[in-house]
């Protein structure tokens, strides 16, 4: 490992419960800067008068969209969980270290739903089939687009960035494969979210995780590292494929890119 690498001997080192604390402080702040901002710009739209509360509608749409949330969170989590139990901390390292680079390709899908998610909704409230159609096939192409480019740039660069950590170049470029072939199939889950289909894209959630994981134990044993990128890739790509079916049945729109 590189001197630069090591940590300083008299440096204090910050414990695990500080480290959380910090953690729990930034998200907190975020939260509520995201608030105020949103509180100042929906007070001038706001009507006066009385306010009429509906928690279990509110319920019934949030909860299916958090429990989603929670298995992406382990179905993100799930490949480096099952190679600690197969494999020692180096190789683990080797492995996480490419699944970190690999978030640089899922920036791209990150930001088209922090931009398109409240226009699926606001286009479906008026009624505009055909602006909510063409927001759809831009999305998609622009999100496959940035996602392609930016994972051939990524792979150029990663021999260098992983020598940082070892050997690790074929499981990111799987990884890069399974989330690009993921972008083509468009933003199938915002849309289900959005317009009342969180509890079928809960269900394809819950289903993907329970992939991942069946192939993770059926490959790691016996391929390593490569066997986790080879179990996750196909996963997150039928994660796609499944939300871009349940959008193209229940709200009759096609997400991939083909369409």
């Amino acid at each position: 490992m590189p001197r630069w690498w090591q940590p300083s001997p008299s440096a204090p080192q910050p414990s695990p419960p500080s480290r959380s604390a910090a953690r729990s402080s930034a998200t907190a702040a975020a939260v509520i800067v995201q608030g105020l901002a949103l509180l100042r710009r929906l007070d001038p739209a706001l009507l006066s008068g009385n306010r009429r509360y509906r928690p279990r509608e509110w319920a019934a749409a949030t909860l299916p969209m958090g429990f989603a949330d929670l298995t992406l969170i382990l179905f993100n989590s799930i490949d480096v969980l099952v190679l600690s139990l197969f494999l020692p901390a180096d190789a683990v390292g080797v492995y996480f270290a490419a699944t970190r680079i690999l978030q640089l390709v899922l920036f791209a899908q990150y930001a088209a739903t922090a931009a398109t998610a409240p226009r699926f909704a606001e286009a479906s409230a008026r009624g505009d089939d055909a602006a909510l159609r063409a927001l759809v096939r831009g999305t998609v192409r622009l999100t496959a687009g940035a996602s392609l480019a930016l994972g051939a740039g990524l792979l150029l660069v990663a021999p260098w960035l992983l020598d940082l950590f070892g050997a690790g170049f074929g499981a990111l470029a799987i990884l890069v494969c399974g989330a690009a072939l993921q972008s083509s199939f468009g933003p199938a889950e915002d849309l289900l979210n959005m317009l009342g289909g969180e509890r079928v894209a809960a269900r394809v959630s819950f289903a993907a995780l329970a992939l991942a994981v069946t192939l993770n134990f059926a490959l790691i044993p016996f391929c390593g590292i490569i066997g986790a990128a080879v179990a996750m890739a196909p996963a997150t790509a039928a994660r796609g494929a499944a939300l871009s079916v349940a959008a193209q049945r229940r709200l009759g729109l096609s997400t991939h890119i083909l369409a």
